[in-house]
């Protein structure tokens, strides 16, 4: 369990290692073949190491008149979700009787779910709520109609859904619940590999409930006038689970919105496992209220800040999530907004596209010691001296027209892949790629940590100094294969370009060069100015996953405030305006998010009016 908490961290606070194994939940319970392929087929042709992780992150911060140079509280929000062409964000300004508010909207959705109205501004990130469990259900041998209940069996509850289809038949599908919610088929998601036979797999989901009021309180938000309005309009928020960043000229604050499984302590699984359905103990217990949710208003520091990092320490059950964004940007976060005494919107802005990692400044004196110096000699030649020098001058920044984020990243991915291929195998694939608080375990020896550097498959011990030397030597090679020999050439842009893929016309041969977006980007996973990498072996670390909005609110004057996304305004493939702010955005610049008609107008190329079809 100790050696789980390594490669799988509950970072910073100690894993929780009283969780049981799995199979013990089953007793008698006969198990497939975990390893056949999935049945998904994004994975199936990507490889399942190489699937991109599409979660939620961002970043958000904000500062009050105390520590504004203007005098005037300030905003930034950049959300961080997959890139696509066109792109996820639109900007908008909503107007309607009693509503006025200007921002990120996502389309076919009438809400300004980032930017500001007349008095207030607010910022989303995500929360990472544990909000979903999934239960194992015995099936009744006697009658597959029937599962498993505390109170014996039940029969599940059905649906009949039927899906037109444009020239073609109908799909007619039955869907079955259970009292947790409803049932997983035909290997969805992976879920089989955890299912024994007999049993099916159902989702407990609070965005299942039936009196979810998400909508209406985002529609309470965008009128809201004061962090306090805010706050109580989020009462109603059930999922997704959300951390608003909020600020009006009164001061700043943070708030988490959305619905929090109330769990049993008796809970063997604690939602980090699938549970047996059967047994109460496992059940949710209703939620916690929106009054225990964490929040911080007006704080004495004049700051608030949040990049997908935890927010309570309170243990299981009132936990919030097991799982945590490492720490690296809210360090960053925690560092450029204490550094400086007053704070504006430009200021804001070039935070946004801050790109130096605090993940890199902590790991390359860890993983580099030994080998800059061995008792005083130089402990290299050739092209590994080459690129320890360099390392050794850097200051953690990825920069995409220099080479260290290449040599670091990818000595990371293989020093990853040392480290773990002996104990894991074939599991290994499941935790590739560059793993820093993994790394930062290993090498600080937290907890004993240090003995994956240890073959155990040698009689000696191997030091961590080894296994650091070995993966450089390994990433070397590769990048050389790829880029060439001459180092001083490679470019971190050219691994990490983000691509803006259109669905589906971007995964076709050809045609993918008239309807993708492509632009070398800096940044990293674990920078400000986020770019999450690819995985896999081919691309690793190309960016798919960054912040296709940008916005920095300023209360001096609300109509000089900048926006930014990552595309164009025209989902149209062929107009002029698909891609017209994608060398902005790529170059961190911004425009202006004004509400004034008067200079709409003056900048105005035309006017598109959509009204409703005619009724006949």
């Amino acid at each position: 369990a100790a050696r789980v908490a390594d490669i799988l961290p509950e970072y910073p606070s100690p894993a929780v290692l009283s969780v049981p194994r799995y199979g013990a939940l089953f007793p008698g319970a006969h198990f497939g073949d975990a390893t056949a392929p999935p049945s998904d087929p994004l994975t199936q042709a990507l490889g399942p190491a190489a699937r991109p992780e599409l979660s939620g992150a961002s970043n958000a911060w904000a500062v009050d008149a105390s520590r504004s140079s203007s005098r005037h509280p300030l905003l930034a929000s950049d959300p961080h979700l997959w890139l696509s062409a066109p792109g996820v964000w639109y900007l908008a300004d909503l107007g309607a009787e009693g509503l006025s508010a200007i921002g990120g909207t996502l389309p076919g959705v009438p809400l300004v779910l980032i930017g500001h109205n007349t008095r207030l501004g607010w910022g989303l990130t995500t929360a990472n709520v544990d909000d979903q469990d999934l239960f194992i259900e015995q099936l009744n041998p006697s009658d597959p109609n029937q599962y498993l209940t505390p109170l014996g069996w039940a029969d599940f509850e059905t649906r009949r859904v039927r899906i037109e289809v444009a020239g073609g038949e109908a799909l007619v599908e039955t869907v079955r619940a259970t009292r947790h919610g409803p049932v997983l088929g035909e290997d969805m998601l992976g879920e089989g590999s955890v299912t024994p036979e007999g049993y099916v797999a159902a989702l407990a989901w609070t965005a299942l409930v039936e009196e979810d009021r998400s909508y209406s309180a985002a529609l309470d938000l965008m009128r809201a006038e004061s962090i306090e309005a805010a706050i109580e309009a989020a009462a109603g928020v059930v999922a997704p689970a959300q951390v608003l960043t909020l600020a009006d000229e009164s001061g700043v604050a943070l708030h988490m919105a959305g619905r929090v499984p109330r769990r049993s302590p008796d809970s063997a699984a604690r939602g980090r496992i699938p549970a047996p359905g059967w047994k109460s103990e496992n059940d949710w217990q209703g939620f916690f209220p929106a009054s225990a949710a964490p929040s911080v208003v007006s704080p004495e520091e004049g700051a608030v800040a949040t990049a997908n990092n935890r927010l309570s320490d309170a243990p299981f059950p009132r936990h919030i999530s097991h799982d945590w964004a490492p720490p690296y940007r809210i360090r960053r976060l925690e560092k450029e907004l204490a550094e400086r005494r007053f704070h504006s919107r430009d200021s804001f802005q070039a935070l946004q596209n801050d790109t130096v990692s605090e993940m890199a400044r902590s790991v390359v004196p860890l993983i580099a010691r030994d080998l800059w110096w061995r008792e005083g000699q130089p402990a290299a030649s050739g092209q590994r001296a080459e690129a320890l020098a360099l390392l050794a001058e850097w200051n953690g920044e990825m920069d995409r027209h220099s080479p260290e984020p290449l040599i670091f990243l990818e000595w990371m991915r293989w020093l990853t892949r040392r480290l773990a291929l002996d104990e894991l195998g074939g599991l290994l694939a499941q935790v590739s790629g560059p793993r820093p608080v993994f790394v930062e375990r290993v090498f600080r020896d937290v907890d004993g940590a240090g003995i994956w550097c240890d073959i155990d498959k040698t009689p000696q011990i191997e030091p961590c100094s080894l296994a650091a030397e070995q993966a450089l030597d390994d990433a070397l090679t590769r990048l050389t294969r790829d880029y060439g020999s001459d180092i001083a050439g490679w470019r971190w842009g050219e691994a990490h370009s983000a691509i803006h893929r259109h669905m589906p016309f971007g995964f076709v041969p050809g045609l993918g060069l008239l309807f993708n977006i492509e632009h070398e980007t800096s940044g990293s996973n674990h920078t400000l100015m986020r770019g999450a990498g690819e995985g896999g072996e081919r691309d690793p670390f190309r960016n798919v996953h960054a912040s296709g909005l940008r916005l920095v609110l300023d209360f001096a004057d609300l109509d000089r405030s900048l926006g930014m996304i990552s595309t164009g305004q025209s989902g149209h493939p062929f107009s002029q305006w698909y891609d017209h702010l994608a060398d902005a955005w790529a170059r961190g610049d911004a425009i202006a998010l004004s509400r004034s008609m008067e200079e709409a107008r003056s900048g105005s190329v035309g006017t598109l009016r959509v009204l409703p079809r005619a009724t006949p």
